[in-house]
């Protein structure tokens, strides 16, 4: 279990990442901290704390780039499926339209990556879901992962899971999958679990800031 206990952005509590470890971060200044860390015989080390998505290649989630999330599902003539994870192992879908882009942006909490997949989901109807099954094996190669992401039919609710490495592993999914009614699987770019191609960029935390955070994972 990794978890954390934050107290008025002043201090941060984290467990987890080393076995018998407890890290205590903060914002304040080393000055403040020493102060507060001498009597109870803590020293303090200058460091950024190591949350998962803390990139400095990912932008920022303003204005620019939902304009250049709207250009490209302006450019399809179906919806594209677009991702928010606000903590690991946490992740939100929707299918996104020119109409209901502000709607969704809205509901994209602060502090959470938010990507957009390049290109929709299909339609599995009909026995259709055995013909993209198919081609998805294609894809399968010992250096390539594949993300599945589904509509469940019966729900409208869109699902992915983790990243398949093998033809067993693609095998078992689709059973997962069977109820869907729109499906993709999106090869991963190199060293990640993200689809080739996607827009990506952080929303600011809630003081408008962009940094790192820590986050509830189980």
């Amino acid at each position: 279990m990794w978890c954390s206990i934050e107290s008025a952005d002043r201090l941060v509590l984290q467990a987890g990442v080393a076995p018998s470890t407890l890290l205590v971060g903060s914002t304040l200044t080393e000055q403040e901290l020493t102060r507060m860390a001498a009597p109870l015989g803590l020293t303090i080390e200058p460091g950024k704390s190591p949350s998962w998505w803390s990139d400095p290649r990912v932008p920022i989630a303003e204005d620019a780039f939902w304009e250049q999330v709207r250009a490209a599902v302006a450019a399809t003539d179906d919806p594209l499926p677009l991702m928010w994870q606000p903590a690991m192992h946490v992740e939100e879908w929707s299918l996104v339209t020119v109409d209901d882009l502000a709607d969704v942006r809205k509901r994209v909490p602060p502090g959470a990556m938010v990507l957009l997949c390049a290109s929709p989901l299909w339609d599995c109807t009909n026995g259709r879901l055995d013909e993209l099954m198919a081609t998805a094996h294609q894809l399968v190669d010992e250096d390539r992962r594949l993300r599945c992401v589904w509509r469940e039919a019966a729900t409208g609710r869109i699902y992915s899971d983790l990243p398949v490495y093998d033809h067993v592993g693609l095998f078992d999914r689709r059973a997962t999958i069977a109820d869907a009614d729109r499906f993709a699987a999106y090869p991963c770019s190199p060293g990640t679990e993200w689809p080739e191609g996607v827009i990506a960029a952080q929303t600011p935390d809630v003081d408008g800031v962009l940094e790192s955070r820590w986050r509830l994972m189980v």
